[in-house]
């Protein structure tokens, strides 16, 4: 990513070989850094190397399907007979509210132009099945709801909790149901449990006009992740609050629930349709985004045993730990490349 000139300093950006930390060589390619200029630049230059690098039949994989890349892909697809298949991490869903006017009307071009390429595409590699569903449901399809690096599994992971505090990390956005997670907490019974808040977003100012005179609930705003990844481990519940109504809720797999699965602590979701049946004992779920129904839920934790709790964020963590690294998740994402 590059800020737009004259927000940035970089007006251009040549086209040139680079080569990551693991040895993978890729190449960078061309574009004019102008709002709007950009990315029909990119979307050119995109279309130009593809036609020069790839061979008929071969197999075009792509992260995401966005215009830029989407669009060269798909006509390229065409013109060399290629197999198609992009990984949607992200869908044409606006997350911004309010959006007016000029802005409005790219976004949605920028949105049409995905779903035509999505279409246009041979497989699909998606975040839930409702993605598949929703965008192009007569595609093949693999659901990868995301991975952790092996390393992530050895991370601290904390015994003792010595407070009921539930803890919220991630971006303060509509959809991520920040808002009623606060407004749950007047309706918690328990005096000793407090709402916990790290992360920042475009809803900061009206979530400190909105706790203002709460006295169970703190926002800690932005700190480093590996900090937070203490915090999630010392912490007695995490708490993913997510609109259940809300499209980008209904088609993708949040990706702090696998950082929350190997914290060695309970989890409270809202229960997604992304979550298959096999997360039914590995997590605590809400049937509503209601802040009554948030509440009761968080009061009905508080009554188990601590080895209950103690055994679903065993459960939790054993199963993220020997089924969702990125190297099971890779061979999954190979072996349907090769069919």
């Amino acid at each position: 990513p590059l800020i737009p000139y004259p927000y940035g300093r970089a007006l251009h950006s040549k086209r040139r070989w680079a080569t990551d930390h693991s040895g993978i060589r890729y190449l960078l390619i061309t574009f004019i850094n102008l709002p709007i200029v950009k990315q029909f630049h990119q979307t050119i230059s995109v279309f130009i190397e593809l036609l020069k690098n790839t061979k008929k039949g071969e197999i075009l994989l792509t992260f995401n399907a966005f215009p830029q890349i989407g669009v060269p892909a798909s006509l390229v697809q065409k013109i060399r007979s290629l197999i198609f298949i992009p990984l949607l991490a992200d869908l044409p869903i606006d997350d911004l509210e309010g959006r007016r006017g000029i802005s409005k009307l790219l976004r949605r071009a920028f949105d049409y132009l995905t779903e035509w390429s999505i279409l246009n595409s041979n497989r699909l590699i998606v975040l839930s099945d409702a993605a598949a569903n929703e965008y192009a449901p007569k595609l093949p399809s693999l659901c990868i709801e995301g991975g952790v690096d092996s390393a992530e599994t050895l991370r601290y992971c904390s015994v003792k909790k010595t407070r009921k505090n539930v803890v919220y990390t991630g971006a303060l956005t509509a959809y991520s149901g920040i808002r009623e997670a606060i407004n749950a907490m007047q309706y918690v019974k328990s005096p000793d449990i407090i709402l916990e808040i790290y992360g920042a977003g475009p809803l900061e100012e009206e979530i400190k006009s909105l706790i203002r005179g709460c006295n169970n609930v703190l926002l800690h705003g932005r700190i480093s992740h590996n900090e937070i990844l203490e915090i999630q481990s010392d912490a007695w519940l995490l708490i993913n609050p997510r609109l259940l109504l809300d499209p980008i809720s209904t088609m993708t797999f949040p990706s702090k629930i696998f950082e929350y699965m190997l914290s060695s602590t309970p989890v409270l979701t809202t229960k997604m349709k992304s979550f298959s049946e096999r997360y039914s004992d590995l997590l605590y779920h809400c049937e509503s985004s209601d802040p009554l129904h948030i509440a009761k839920r968080i009061d009905e934790i508080a009554e188990l045993q601590e080895s209950e709790l103690r055994n679903t964020a065993c459960r939790a963590f054993l199963y993220v730990a020997e089924n969702k690294t990125w190297q099971a998740q890779a061979g999954r994402i190979v072996e349907f490349i090769k069919k």
